[in-house]
């Protein structure tokens, strides 16, 4: 179980890394095409939750794939292209269906340009060692606030007396 303090350091950290990778949605150049904001949909879907067994951290499943790209081997989801394809401002003389079928084939093919760059720092840019190590470092001086604060107001100094 939480103690309020640990609760409203978390709730603080979970604010900020919120706030953080949003802003990374909107503005990171990510590739050479820039931010991954197209439809807003992933940055609607970064929230967090507190429980007892920390902070959790959540977004969009696809989220993963805009950090570490898609290797080659198989097409991706359709849908999924069909869906990025419609926040595009696309124009040309091919046809919504085959632009989708040529998309998904060179993934297949060649994985997508954020795993053929080594993935991108989307979210390890905000959550890596050192924001661990920050909320570690910060529960650390709460909890040892509260032992102090509780040893103090347990002591009965009425009853110490000083012996020379």
């Amino acid at each position: 179980m939480l103690s309020v303090a640990e609760r409203q350091v978390l709730e603080r950290f979970g604010e900020r890394i919120v706030k953080q990778l949003k802003a990374n949605i909107r503005e990171k150049k990510v590739t050479k095409y820039g931010a991954v904001n197209s439809s807003g949909n992933l940055e609607r879907s970064v929230r967090y939750e507190v429980h007892a067994e920390g902070l959790r951290v959540l977004a969009a499943d696809y989220i993963y794939y805009l950090e570490h790209g898609r290797r080659g081997g198989k097409m991706p989801p359709k849908k999924a292209i069909e869906d990025w394809v419609r926040q595009k401002p696309i124009t040309g003389d091919i046809s919504f269906d085959s632009l989708v079928f040529l998309i998904r084939r060179k993934i297949a093919r060649e994985g997508t340009t954020i795993f053929q760059q080594g993935g991108s720092d989307l979210v390890s840019s905000i959550v890596n060692r050192r924001l661990i190590e920050d909320i570690n470092n910060e529960l650390g001086e709460r909890q040892i606030q509260e032992i102090v604060s509780f040893i103090v107001d347990s002591a009965n100094f009425e009853n110490v007396r000083a012996t020379v």
